[in-house]
């Protein structure tokens, strides 16, 4: 009977088993390096090009017990890379912690940008897209605990606190009469006015909008259900979910919505109170539904009780309806001292002429 020529993988399996334990692991060992080395190659070629084809996945396994006696030791291939928690979450590298050494060294700043651009860039490709990477990106947060501190009273010697005379005139003509002990704090309107409400309230945190507004997209995303269905009262307000957080929340610098309201309240631990002019009248809907204080969807002990006057940077016409485009934080004015005689001026006519076109 003719001897049949053997299979080059039948030749290899049999090297393998003839190999030691020793020699093994050494060889596993030369080719994990190889591995790290195509992991970091091919990431850097995922972030310079938008193709999804070269997006390389954040995890490398490394095996162990009897995984390592099935390998094939005499193949020269590089082993697959497969799903773990052995990669940085930011960058892809292997490594044994949740972010490598280089992405250690970043400031804070610089890592929740990170994590902004991975969450946007996962956008891009659907909420099931959004999702994965939110929930990979949790890990990341446990890293660097969040500290708010804010301001309760205005204090007219702390430069730091600009008085809004837009908003206060939205707050002293269309307003209720428990908001006259309250100022307006001058918030650039820069598409983070929202965000940068807490920031100027609680300079000491070292926090960014950038990083609010992460954390924002984290819990929104990761509890979105529990939200829709806890505020379905307010589903006329409300943008659509998916188009909303994968086409504006995750994007920098873009107007935040009454989706950003809800979700903040647990990132940050607070109640928020929400004021809204009623400039279109008694009977406006949105006045009558937005003019409310929320909380924490977990019922948790709220640490800090915060108040955002719902304003606008538009010029006041005749035309209605009025609508707010920009957020400003309200301070209580120290105790015994009334509005009108802390003003010094009348607000009305601290006013731009331009501004008033009734």
């Amino acid at each position: 009977t003719p001897v049949l020529p053997r299979s080059n993988s039948e030749m290899n399996a049999d090297q393998s088993r003839t190999l030691s334990s020793q020699q093994k692991q050494e060889i596993l060992s030369k080719r994990l390096a190889l591995s790290e080395n195509a992991s970091t190659y091919n990431a850097s070629t995922a972030r310079s090009s938008t193709s999804t084809s070269t997006i390389v996945s954040r995890y490398a396994t490394v095996p162990t017990g009897n995984q390592i006696e099935d390998m094939n030791y005499t193949s020269n291939e590089v082993p697959v890379i497969k799903q773990s928690t052995l990669s940085c979450a930011l960058c892809s590298r292997c490594t044994v912690n949740v972010l490598c050494d280089e992405c250690s060294t970043l400031k804070r700043g610089g890592v929740f940008a990170c994590i902004l651009q991975r969450l946007k860039r996962a956008a891009d490709h659907g909420l099931e897209s959004l999702e994965n990477e939110c929930n990979a990106m949790i890990p990341v947060l446990d890293l660097y605990p969040l500290t708010f501190n804010p301001a309760k009273l205005f204090d007219p010697k702390n430069t730091q606190y600009q008085r809004d005379p837009i908003g206060e005139y939205y707050l002293q003509t269309y307003c209720g009469k428990a908001w006259r002990t309250y100022l307006p704090v001058e918030i650039a309107g820069d598409g983070n006015c929202f965000y940068n409400s807490f920031i100027t309230l609680s300079p000491s945190s070292n926090m960014t909008a950038i990083e609010l507004r992460a954390r924002n997209v984290i819990e929104l995303v990761k509890n979105s259900s529990i939200y829709q269905k806890h505020y379905q009262d307010l589903s006329s307000c409300l943008d659509n979910f998916e188009n909303y957080v994968t086409k504006e929340m995750v994007s920098d610098m873009v107007y935040s919505s009454l989706w950003d309201i809800l979700s903040l309240t647990n990132v940050l631990q607070i109640s928020l109170e929400i004021v809204y002019p009623r400039v279109n009248g008694g009977n406006d809907q949105y006045a009558e539904r937005l003019n409310r204080k929320f909380l924490m969807i977990n019922n948790g002990q709220s640490n800090h009780d915060i108040v955002l006057l719902w304003s606008s940077y538009n010029k006041l016409s005749a035309v209605r309806p009025w609508m707010p485009n920009h957020f400003v934080p309200l301070l209580s004015l120290p105790y015994g001292v009334s509005y009108i005689t802390f003003r010094g001026i009348n607000v009305e006519k601290s006013y731009d002429n331009d501004f008033f076109c009734l």
